[in-house]
């Protein structure tokens, strides 16, 4: 197992603030380069991980999807990253904590529209253009809220 996933270089972290500390010199920068590239990409649509509300620090969302199950509530874009920084209590994404979680930003604005979204069985979840055509509706919302055609 050891040699698989050698430990003897992992960063030990025992605070907050020495975790910041981490994240700063070895998450931002790979964090930073996959920026980079989403720029460079006319549309992107990033999936954030563990309720962190902006998993792409410096991007400007067009609008944000916020999924649970059997729903998505859709906010502007702009209206969301203001929220973030408010969340955090700065005026920058980096100020104040490095995350936020979605629940601390979505309770400060009203989404554009709260769309419902079907369960699927199986065999649809399973099967790409069965989930496209189920959520069709909510993906039309999204891109209303973000201004795309």
């Amino acid at each position: 197992m050891h040699d698989r996933l050698p430990l003897s270089d992992a960063v030990a972290v025992e605070s907050v603030e020495k975790l910041n500390a981490a994240i700063r010199q070895h998450y931002l920068p790979a964090l930073d380069a996959l920026g980079r590239t989403i720029d460079r990409t006319q549309r992107a649509i990033v999936e954030s991980y563990a309720e962190v509300a902006r998993p792409a620090l410096g991007l400007e969302p067009a609008a944000v999807a916020v999924v649970d199950p059997t729903r998505a509530r859709l906010y502007k874009g702009s209206r969301y990253a203001k929220s973030c920084s408010i969340a955090s209590g700065g005026t920058t994404p980096l100020e104040g904590q490095l995350e936020q979680r979605v629940p601390d930003v979505v309770e400060l604005i009203d989404p554009v529209v709260t769309v419902e979204l079907p369960p699927l069985v199986k065999e649809e979840r399973t099967d790409p253009a069965a989930v496209a055509d189920a959520y069709e509706p909510a993906y039309e919302q999204l891109f209303d809220a973000a201004g795309w055609e």
